[in-house]
């Protein structure tokens, strides 16, 4: 009952420090039990603890980071066009690629907005986007979206739309994807350094 009990509390999903602290724990449990088996039988539930925990550690690692690439590439609400940011790094390299192939004016948009009104904002970024067009959310106050135009002018056009459209903003940048050094692109520091970023429109 010991070895299962604790197999089944490494199955878990847990931080490092929440292992070794378990790891204490059933090792001082194997102690206390220790004295009232017989010497052989000490060794064997040794082992056997040992053995079965670190599979339980390993095969619980493994479906974090399974799970983890699902999530990340999930539709964040079923039905519409509402992305994590982990695809947003994807979708930059793949449509700066066509870009650059096809002559297609491309630019990526940022909107922080108020907490309360993430969603609704994203689900307004869906209707006015094209629907080959993703909306991403980077955090609790900021979404962003990538435009595909024929122009760099119709792709002016569009923004102004997207942005008179979208009225409960309080900042918005852009910057064209072909501005992008997407081998160095680290998105957490990116979306931080708004300097980096052309200034459009604040409120």
């Amino acid at each position: 009952m010991l070895i299962w009990a604790w197999v089944a509390v490494f199955m878990l999903p847990q931080s490092n420090y929440v292992i070794a602290l378990n790891a204490l724990l059933a090792a001082i449990s194997l102690f206390l039990l220790a004295p009232y088996l017989p010497f052989p039988d000490q060794w064997l539930m040794f082992a056997a603890l040992l053995m079965m925990c670190v599979l339980s550690v390993a095969r619980a690692r493994q479906l974090n980071t399974i799970n983890g690439a699902i999530r990340q590439r999930a539709q964040l609400v079923p039905g519409m066009r509402i992305w994590a940011k982990e695809q947003l790094a994807r979708d930059l390299s793949r449509e700066q690629t066509r870009c650059k192939r096809e002559g297609i004016h491309a630019e990526l948009i940022i909107l922080q907005v108020k907490r309360h009104q993430l969603w609704h904002t994203a689900h307004r970024l869906c209707q006015t986007t094209y629907h080959f067009e993703n909306v991403y959310r980077l955090n609790s106050r900021m979404l962003a979206t990538l435009t595909l135009s024929r122009s760099s002018s119709e792709g002016l056009k569009r923004r102004q739309h997207l942005i008179q459209t979208i009225s409960d903003k309080s900042a918005c940048h852009y910057i064209e994807i072909s501005d992008i050094e997407i081998t160095e692109l680290n998105l957490d520091n990116f979306i931080k350094e708004k300097q980096a970023l052309f200034p459009l429109e604040s409120s």
